[in-house]
């Protein structure tokens, strides 16, 4: 039987519970996520790319479903390449989704078999975002809540740019 794969990329800095909410609903449909941590060329990031793959990985090490890769250029590419046909998008409000739909056009446009799969954040998190984070981060404040529990420690600990 063939396996139902899909990948969810982003920045992931810092990962949190909203980011999680989206891995964990794939894995509810897929046979395979592949989380795949990248970076913007327009963004700079607080966190460097291995550390935050590091806090995807340890927070699914006992998941063999879930695969998590560092990657550099058009997700859209990865996809093709690895004959993976479904992309993963979360929403959180009617912005992200005019962002998002835009996207999965120019996607669909470069790999004609992509589809772009949105779920949604549930309300009590729709706040959450990685810049709010790393601005509470940046005032010494506590990330609690914002980010997976068991990665509280070490993204408060990072030793990088913050």
């Amino acid at each position: 039987m063939k396996k139902r794969k899909i990948v969810f990329a982003g920045s992931f800095d810092p990962l949190t519970v909203g980011h999680v909410s989206i891995i964990d609903q794939c894995l509810e449909i897929f046979d395979e996520v592949y989380v795949l941590v990248s970076n913007n060329s327009k963004k700079s990031y607080f966190f460097d790319k291995e550390f935050r793959a590091s806090c995807v990985k340890d927070l699914y090490k006992y998941n063999s479903r879930l695969k998590v890769l560092t990657y550099s250029g058009l997700i859209v590419n990865f996809c093709k390449e690895n004959k993976i046909n479904y992309l993963a998008r979360g929403l959180r409000n009617c912005n992200d989704l005019m962002y998002e739909q835009t996207m999965a056009d120019y996607n669909q446009h470069l790999y004609k078999r992509v589809k772009t799969i949105f779920f949604m954040t549930s309300k009590e998190i729709l706040f959450v975002s990685s810049t709010g984070v790393r601005e509470i981060l940046t005032q010494g404040q506590s990330i609690k809540g914002l980010v997976p529990s068991r990665l509280e420690r070490k993204i408060t600990n990072y030793k990088g740019k913050i």
